[in-house]
């Protein structure tokens, strides 16, 4: 079975790395793969299987219309079984091509709150058109958000899985050694947010509470491992608040895990997210999750088991709920069963039956 994704472009976020996993593991099962990217070059951080054909189309941004013309005469030719594009805009210019007129678009949709106006433009000519193509949603509470809107076509929920041989919980043994060399006392609790430094991913929250918890008596530190164009005004308000002794920029990592392993808590105070694979990495690692209750967080994380949740801008529930894991044995313990869950539930084994399943069903 002949697959082609279409993906806008190739940065290091969370669809993008999706993609490219899936993509692998979809040749993998035995499928044959093409990925169709509109714009951009990878990055050189994202790994690429060597099996995986990589066709650039060479467009411009959204508003390049000849480069929309070059992309479907690029996607007509490849002759796919499944035309699988990766959001809003290569969804958009995927209806234009043949694939959408033989009912074989599906438009895997990774985000869930949209803040630009284009992005919500895209969406609300998607749902008028939605019954032509299936959507597939990454989270139960992002189907039935979009859903509501209007994006009420047919669709399908494959949540996100990671790979949990490769992130796995590190041994006692790693990671004593591990604080021992960054110079991390045995009562000092490590708290860590793995994210590009943008405005949605809101660090300055971390960086209030962090100052609260250090003036409450604890004894902690801050990873931020992590760029992007907010890292500046962070590090200020670091300084700012006096808290230069207790943050560390650990700057843009193409391995998380060394990371991981000093890590008590994992700390997600987004604005915005979908079912995020950066939560998931850390809880297959055996570290609990404080997040902030916005899209799929509720389905993986349950409230004093396996981490925490808080109300979005709410810095006294985010300073109570990081609380509650200043004590490392109750973060092991958490930790255990944030690992648990995922082995259950989201493995990047189970994600890809679900997708060879989907793409399989002739009917969908």
């Amino acid at each position: 079975m002949k697959i082609v994704f279409y993906i806008w472009s190739l940065g290091t976020g969370g669809a993008e790395i999706h993609t490219i996993g899936l993509a692998r593991d979809l040749i993998l099962a035995g499928f044959d793969v093409t990925l169709v990217v509109h714009a951009q070059a990878a990055d050189s951080s994202l790994v690429i299987d060597d099996r995986l054909r990589v066709v650039s189309v060479g467009g411009g941004g959204f508003h390049d219309i000849l480069g929309w013309r070059r992309a479907v005469r690029t996607l007509n030719a490849l002759g796919a079984d499944r035309l699988v594009c990766v959001n809003q805009s290569a969804a958009l210019v995927g209806t234009l091509s043949r694939y959408f007129r033989r009912r074989k678009v599906v438009f895997i949709f990774h985000s869930t709150i949209l803040d630009r106006l284009s992005e919500k433009l895209k969406l609300t000519v998607l749902g008028r058109i939605s019954k032509g193509f299936t959507t597939i949603f990454c989270s139960a509470n992002q189907r039935a958000y979009w859903h509501a809107k209007g994006l009420d076509g047919p669709a399908a929920t494959i949540r996100n899985g990671v790979d949990t041989d490769y992130f796995s919980p590190p041994s006692p043994q790693d990671i004593c050694a591990a604080r021992k060399a960054a110079g991390i006392g045995e009562g000092c609790i490590v708290l860590s947010l793995i994210a590009a430094f943008r405005p949605e991913k809101n660090h300055s929250a971390l960086i209030r509470v962090a100052r609260r918890l250090v003036d409450a008596g604890y004894e902690i530190r801050v990873l931020l491992v992590g760029d992007g164009p907010t890292r500046g005004n962070i590090r200020a308000l670091v300084e700012t608040l006096g808290l230069t002794d207790h943050v560390e920029f650990a700057g843009k990592q193409t391995d998380v895990r060394p990371f991981l392993r000093l890590t008590d808590v994992a700390v997600l105070p987004s604005f915005t997210e979908t079912f995020s694979l950066a939560a998931l990495e850390a809880m297959a690692c055996g570290i609990p999750m404080v997040m902030s209750d916005v899209g799929g967080a509720n389905e993986m994380v349950e409230n004093g088991v396996n981490g925490a949740l808080f109300t979005l801008g709410d810095d006294d529930a985010f300073f109570h709920a990081l609380s509650r894991y200043m004590d490392r044995e109750a973060c092991r313990r958490a930790g255990t069963r944030a690992r648990a869950l995922v082995e259950r539930k989201f493995t990047i084994g189970r994600m890809v039956e679900d997708y060879v399943a989907f793409l399989r069903n002739r009917h969908l």
